[in-house]
């Protein structure tokens, strides 16, 4: 086997931060025969037994989350988890991941004028023209 090193790699090793500091070894021979076995077995490399996972929400609870944010939709996660008796990252999971429910806070917003369109164009335009001269117009 022939590794191939660069100048960068020796001078970064060789340097004063890098000093009094071990290096790992690399891994023998064994544990890499295992993970490739590993591998080729269960065709993954981690020591999870194939099945094992999280374990499954109930339909119940999730049905109930679906029922509680259906009669109020502006109920705060906080909330539903304390009524329900369920953590509040697994009602947020189960609204983000299974109803594709994101939250939002509603806004208010500035109505456009009739002269808003203009001034955006002159703006763009002027700061276009800026750019063009001068490369950094920005201060810094």
């Amino acid at each position: 086997m022939v590794f191939v090193v660069s100048r960068f790699a020796i001078a970064h090793l060789r340097s004063e931060k890098n000093q009094g500091q071990v290096l790992q070894k690399s891994p023998q021979r064994m544990p890499i025969l295992a993970w490739y076995n590993r591998f080729v077995e269960t065709g993954c490399v981690s020591h999870k037994e194939p099945g094992q996972s999280r374990p499954c929400v109930a339909d119940e609870t999730i049905e109930n989350v679906r029922q509680a944010f259906v009669r109020s939709p502006r109920k705060s996660k906080k909330r539903a988890s304390l009524k329900l008796i369920v953590p509040k990252t697994r009602v947020w999971n189960n609204l983000k991941k299974r109803f594709h429910c994101k939250p939002y806070r509603l806004q208010l917003v500035q109505a456009l004028s009739d002269g808003d369109k203009e001034e955006r164009h002159e703006f763009c335009s002027e700061t276009f023209d800026k750019i063009k001269k001068k490369r950094r117009w920005l201060p810094e």
